[in-house]
């Protein structure tokens, strides 16, 4: 369960950057470091 939502979270991340640069790096930041 816990691998499914990360993919999810990562997929948002990417969708995220697309849509806001800014939330971008952001979000993607916090999941590479988790």
């Amino acid at each position: 369960m816990t691998t499914m939502t990360r993919n999810d979270l990562r997929a948002e991340i990417v969708a995220t950057m697309s849509f806001s640069d800014q939330a971008g790096p952001r979000r993607d930041r916090i999941g590479r470091r988790a």
